[in-house]
């Protein structure tokens, strides 16, 4: 092939054929040592493998969502309890807190609780996993209300106390994905 070309300048030509040369070494030692060896069964059982391996990552960081189901029995639950405000927080920042707490708010608009807009935000001490409840202390009982209606949903809701907050007032926060 390097003679049946003709260059105008001959280094070009040296150099395509050194480059042959190399090309040629390499897929030689490549073969004999068994490197370049290609086996499209191996390679398709390993494609298998990383799908497998992909479906398992994807279904570890799908989304929190409410079923229907859930979504009914915890509107029809919760507005049968008596009220009181409640905030919706999600951690800010964090898409997937931000998109599920939009179906908790909705929930309780829908249940007839005076919910305020939809709130981001950050708290101080490190970023918190799952959901959580916050509630002035001594003043539990719509706290532990809401923590037992979205337990029966398969909802593990934590409760927490913060001294500052005005009485008869819940938090309701969505942490990132426990």
């Amino acid at each position: 092939l390097v003679g049946w070309i003709k260059f105008a300048n001959k280094k070009q030509q040296q150099k395509l054929f050194a480059t042959l040369i190399v090309q040629l070494v390499i897929g030689c030692v490549g073969f004999f040592t068994q490197i370049l060896q290609f086996n499209p069964k191996t390679v398709a059982s390993e494609l298998v493998e990383q799908g497998k391996a992909i479906r398992q990552i994807q279904d570890a960081i799908q989304e929190r969502h409410i079923t229907d189901s859930q979504k009914t029995n915890l509107t029809d639950l919760l507005s049968r309890i008596s009220k009181c405000p409640i905030d919706i927080y999600a951690m800010d920042g964090d898409r997937e807190a931000i998109h599920f707490s939009r179906e908790i708010y909705q929930i309780f608009k829908e249940a007839g609780w005076p919910v305020s807009d939809l709130k981001q935000s950050m708290l101080i001490g490190g970023t918190p996993s799952g959901l959580f409840i916050v509630q002035k202390p001594w003043d539990a009982t719509n706290g532990i209300y809401i923590k037992y209606i979205f337990g029966l949903q398969k909802f593990d809701v934590a409760l927490h106390e913060r001294r500052d907050m005005a009485t008869n007032t819940v938090e309701f926060w969505v942490g990132t994905r426990p």
